[in-house]
């Protein structure tokens, strides 16, 4: 004879908990919510803190970029220089007999 067709235990104990505990059910599925929602958020702040530190480099990279462009479009517009690269092209400046003015 089985046991089970006498008292069907795991019936009766499935019946209590949905009958007589629904606020204890409530109250284990919000923890349970509580406790994924705690792990989903601490994963997605990670993400974003890495992606911030990930965009503060590629910031600190534009900013050298620009200071050397910077420096480089001071050393380039000098005249001395321009007047050095002028003379080893073989250029010479305009001179006022050789100015063609065109008047509309």
């Amino acid at each position: 004879m089985l046991k089970n067709s006498r008292y069907p235990l795991h019936n009766i104990v499935l019946d209590d908990l949905f009958a007589n505990n629904k606020i204890l059910l409530l109250l284990l599925f919000l923890v349970l919510l509580s406790a994924l929602s705690t792990i989903w958020i601490t994963h997605h702040s990670r993400l974003l803190i890495t992606e911030k530190g990930n965009l503060v480099i590629q910031q600190q990279a534009l900013d050298n970029e620009f200071v050397n462009l910077t420096l480089e479009e001071n050393t380039y517009s000098h005249n001395v220089i321009i007047e050095k690269k002028a003379n080893a092209l073989g250029m010479q400046t305009v001179k006022p007999e050789q100015e063609v003015l065109i008047l509309e």
